[in-house]
């Protein structure tokens, strides 16, 4: 009896996770046939309103300032609005210096889609955009970021998410926080627009139609972001793109604690959008709409350290149970570190990167037993649908 009890868990599990690795290794492929964007010569200049999300005291909030007023594009064709949640009045009198409008506020919980949220509704300039441009406070570009922007723009592409990367790797949790980014970017964003799919959106270097934004603000949730963003767009059947040559680097030292808890975070808000927009999963199917139907299934896809952690663990008992049982695990084992391979573009590949790899085995257990043992993820996810039936 126990035998085939476990024969049928083995045989599930092992269906669930090939599923996830099958369609994992699908678009890992396909990145490679991703083909930049093709945008010609600019007809125009556009309009850009880019807004800045603080929270508390921020130490690299005036580097990406720096970089946005360095930009060669026209200065009368672009403003920065900062939203400053419970800033400290030294941190708020130095931004207050620069020529971009500073927006106050207090929160007990803020979100930094909330605080975007305020920024479209209560931005004082009354000016016509074109776009809006989501970047976070530790975010740099170059010079020619608006320029690059505005040509997207002028080639008709009016949703788009840029490409995110480090601005460096120092330590072994910033290599593999990058890794894992990165493949993010190949699958979820490279791989789909090669296939003909829309991007995944990230939680920052967003760029949106204004007048969508405003008129859709009300609609956003403030705790999902970037995937409730996400889901407004694909009901509305509006086609995201993704601008792997626009970059957008990051500042800020990782360490394996804040992977755990940024990956917690993003389980999160897939997890609570997922559920808010289950009811859609029907209609999106019989319907024929095969972009949000993959949305969903991107949303409930089992987190992939988890996913690794067992197949690891699969790997390694089973040859003491009963040995055939085993080699199709070994099988799965093979092919998804081929698809991750796959995915890993070359700059990050080398000898440091090679040395990062021993954290994987601590990564695996701390992520799991935060959201196996903890289940802070579930708790917060049923409360918030408990309280929105209220």
């Amino acid at each position: 009896m126990w035998w085939s009890i476990v024969t049928i868990l083995d045989f599930f599990l092992f269906a669930l996770i090939a599923l996830s690795v099958a369609y994992l290794l699908f678009f890992a492929i396909a990145s490679t046939r991703y083909q930049r964007v093709d945008t010609g010569m600019p007809r125009k200049k556009g309009r850009f309103l880019i807004i800045i999300t603080t929270i508390a005291q921020d130490e690299h909030i005036e580097d990406t300032l720096q970089s946005l007023l360095k930009q060669k594009y026209d200065s009368k064709d672009y403003d920065i609005v900062i939203v400053g949640d419970n800033l400290k009045p030294l941190q708020a009198m130095k931004l207050a210096q620069y020529p971009v409008e500073l927006l106050l506020t207090k929160s007990a919980n803020g979100t930094k889609s909330q605080a975007q949220i305020y920024a479209i509704n209560n931005h004082k300039s009354m000016k016509i955009y074109d776009q809006v441009i989501l970047l976070n406070a530790n975010d740099m570009v170059d010079v020619n970021f608006l320029d690059d922007v505005n040509n997207v723009l002028q080639a008709g592409i009016r949703f788009s998410q840029l490409h995110r990367k480090p601005l460096n790797l120092g330590s072994d949790a910033e290599i593999l926080s990058c890794t894992f980014d990165e493949i993010n970017n190949s699958i979820f964003r490279k791989g789909h627009i090669a296939c003909g799919m829309p991007s995944a959106l990230s939680s920052s270097a967003t760029v949106l139609d204004y007048q969508w934004y405003k008129n859709n603000a009300e609609f956003i949730d403030k705790n999902d972001g970037e995937k409730s963003i996400e889901a407004l767009l694909l009901k509305q059947n509006i086609f995201i793109d993704y601008i792997d040559e626009i970059c957008v680097c990051h500042k800020g030292h990782k360490t394996r604690r804040d992977i755990v808890e940024q990956r917690n975070r993003w389980m999160e808000s897939r997890l609570s959008t997922f559920f808010t927009n289950i009811k859609q999963l029907c209609p999106a199917i019989l319907h024929w709409n095969l972009h949000l139907s993959d949305k969903l299934f991107q949303w409930i896809m089992m987190p992939r350290i988890i996913m690794m952690a067992i197949i690891l663990f699969m790997s390694m008992i089973l040859p003491f149970i009963y040995f055939t049982m085993v080699l199709k695990w070994w099988a799965i084992l093979l092919i998804a570190t081929f698809a991750f391979a796959v995915a890993t573009p070359d700059y990050i590949v080398d000898r440091h990167w090679i040395r990062s790899f021993r954290h994987i085995p601590l990564l695996l257990v701390e992520q799991t037993s935060s959201l196996l043992l903890h289940n802070t993820i579930a708790k917060k996810i049923l409360h918030k649908n408990n309280k929105n039936k209220e």
